[in-house]
């Protein structure tokens, strides 16, 4: 958010430069450029034409091109000894200890700057700080800022912390300002470019490989599920044959036994011409009688019809025994005998005539 706010607040000035005529208009407007409360990118305003053309023009007013280039990518510190940063000279800053910085000029051939400028390039130079270092020491921003005593040092930074510039906490009892983060509102250097470039290099051929190791274990891990699902179907299947092969012999079997019960409990055959079925205990015969009405008629005998007194000679097993008029009648395990006739209204009629 910030940053776009920077951004917005910077096109104005843009605009503004393409009708500046002379160099006191161009210089005019880097000062009200870098008083603005929101202007914190000036790479844009530094790149068009009239604010180079400062480069060749009076001396008055050159050192404006030096004042805008220190607040786009500079610090207080190069303010005060009166040049621009140049790559080398930040580099050999930043590899100092803190005890060997470059102590501040007495003079500055830079124009004065305003309380408004003085304090926005102590807040850009503490985020520029403060990115090389999580940890900064008050003496060490004391000297860098050019302070007067802590207290202004602790004013500062909490303005800045308001401000968004910086995230952090003040330590007065260590002297130590901890910062965790800085707003990305600062231009880069001239020679920060290639080394971006080299670090984004870097980073998108580490992405790339770890793509290429996850590829590689998605594949390996859609391979071993691939087979995993081979290997379940194969056992199911063989589940399947094995329930359809014992199911399929327990059919067979019933079917068997069914067949065997069958066979057992129906028996064809007899004496005289009859048929008898084994039905539990008792046998029942259908028999053909040549006596009677009907020579031919079929008779069914059953226990119950027409009881006869079995002889002390019948023999134990199912015989025939002969019966009135010829009949034959048969006698069971027991001895007794039974004899039914399949005509029902014949066997009545004899019963009555042999009771009269």
């Amino acid at each position: 958010m910030a940053q776009l706010k920077a951004m917005d607040a910077l096109e104005p000035f843009v605009a503004l430069s393409k009708s500046a005529n002379s160099p006191r208009q161009v210089a005019d407007l880097v000062v009200r450029a870098t008083s603005h409360p929101s202007t914190y990118f000036f790479a844009e305003l530094l790149q068009t034409p009239q604010i180079q053309a400062l480069a060749s023009a009076d001396p008055e007013y050159a050192p404006y091109l030096t004042v805008l280039q220190i607040f786009s990518y500079g610090t207080y510190a190069d303010y005060e000894r009166g040049t621009a940063p140049s790559p080398s000279t930040k580099s050999t800053q930043s590899s100092q200890p803190q005890s060997q910085a470059a102590p501040p000029t007495s003079t500055s051939p830079l124009p004065p700057l305003t309380d408004v400028q003085a304090t926005k390039l102590r807040h850009l130079s503490l985020i520029s700080l403060a990115t090389d270092r999580a940890s900064l020491g008050y003496d060490h921003l004391v000297r860098e800022l050019r302070l007067e005593d802590a207290r202004q040092l602790e004013t500062l930074v909490m303005a800045a912390v308001y401000a968004g510039l910086v995230t952090g906490t003040l330590d007065p009892a260590h002297q130590v300002v901890r910062i965790s983060a800085v707003a990305p509102i600062r231009d880069p250097t001239p020679d920060a470019i290639p080394k971006l470039h080299s670090a984004l290099s870097n980073w998108s051929q580490r992405c790339e490989t770890t793509l290429a190791g996850l590829d590689a274990q998605i594949a390996g891990i859609r391979r071993t599920a691939a087979a995993r699902a081979e290997e379940t179907q194969k056992w199911d299947s063989q589940f399947k044959r094995a329930v359809e092969t014992e199911r399929r012999a327990m059919l067979n079997k019933d079917n068997s036994g069914s067949a065997a019960g069958s066979a057992g409990g129906e028996e064809l055959g007899g004496a005289g011409g009859g048929a008898v079925w084994s039905h539990g205990k008792r046998q029942m015969t259908l028999n053909v009688s040549s006596g009677g009405k009907g020579i031919g008629n079929p008779r069914f005998n059953k226990r119950g019809s027409n009881l006869m007194a079995s002889s002390s000679s019948a023999a134990p097993s199912s015989q025939s025994v002969p019966g009135p008029q010829g009949t034959p009648r048969f006698a069971d395990d027991h001895g007794a005998t039974d004899a039914m006739d399949l005509d029902d209204d014949e066997a009545d009629g004899n019963k009555r005539n042999r009771n009269d």
